[in-house]
């Protein structure tokens, strides 16, 4: 049985389809929220709910699993009090599943992440993947970089602002940044093959895609794909 966190987003419904697809054994951990929770459909799974601050209700959730599959969701990334939510959380699993004895724990994580970094989003995951790797665990961590897909928030929520906004699209300048955007069904590949080899544990893994983008250039074929003109206007990071 695989648990997974983080499995009414967008890469949780893409992580549990293939799972299922596969024939494998899953279970969904809902956490109590007040916002509507999409979960994959058309397949088979169970479901526990259980809030990550309820250690008793995660080591119920434990229960005939052999491994985890620790993923985020969207609003865990809302702002800096979900994020230091989603470092608590990691801690609770962490400790719920030593005293189960589940072994194998993959994290998924951001490129980026560090624990001393400026921004609150790579400083959470970074403290998140401190805890992963001094856990004791079997672990792995994956960096994942930007992750499109039919359902993604960032292509989505930048197309949308793109709509609201007319002629002139303000976006973040980072200077000489590249990205390396990666395909949902490359990432979901990545976290099952991580599951299924040995040789992957201890490692922390920076994953990406085939092409390197700026991030004025990735903006440019987004609208081009959605079929909108803006002119682009680069603002520096700290006012975004």
């Amino acid at each position: 049985m695989i648990l997974i966190t983080g499995a009414t987003s967008f890469v949780g419904r893409a992580v549990v389809l293939r799972l299922a697809a596969e024939h494998r054994q899953v279970r969904c951990l809902l956490r109590p929220s007040r916002r509507e929770q999409r979960l994959a459909t058309g397949v088979l799974f169970s479901t526990v709910s259980a809030s990550m601050g309820d250690l008793p209700a995660l080591r119920t959730a434990m229960q005939g699993v052999t491994a985890i599959v620790h993923l985020t969701e969207e609003e865990d990334l809302r702002d800096e009090r979900a994020l230091r939510k989603h470092v608590a959380g990691t801690a609770n699993l962490i400790a719920a599943a030593q005293e189960a004895d589940v072994r194998r724990l993959i994290y998924v994580s951001r490129v980026g992440a560090d624990q001393a970094s400026a921004y609150p989003i790579f400083r959470a995951t970074g403290e998140a993947e401190t805890a992963v790797g001094a856990s004791g665990l079997d672990t792995t961590i994956l960096q994942a970089p930007i992750v499109y897909g039919p359902e993604d928030v960032f292509a989505n929520v930048l197309v949308m602002l793109a709509k609201a906004i007319p002629l002139v699209l303000p976006i973040p300048d980072p200077g000489l940044s590249r990205f390396q955007p990666l395909w949902v069904v490359d990432l979901t590949t990545c976290i099952l093959a991580t599951l299924d080899r040995d040789e992957f544990i201890g490692q922390t893994i920076a994953l990406g895609g085939p092409e390197h983008f700026t991030f004025e250039q990735m903006v440019t074929q987004l609208l081009a794909a959605a079929g909108l003109r803006r002119r682009l206007m680069r603002v520096r990071m700290p006012l975004m």
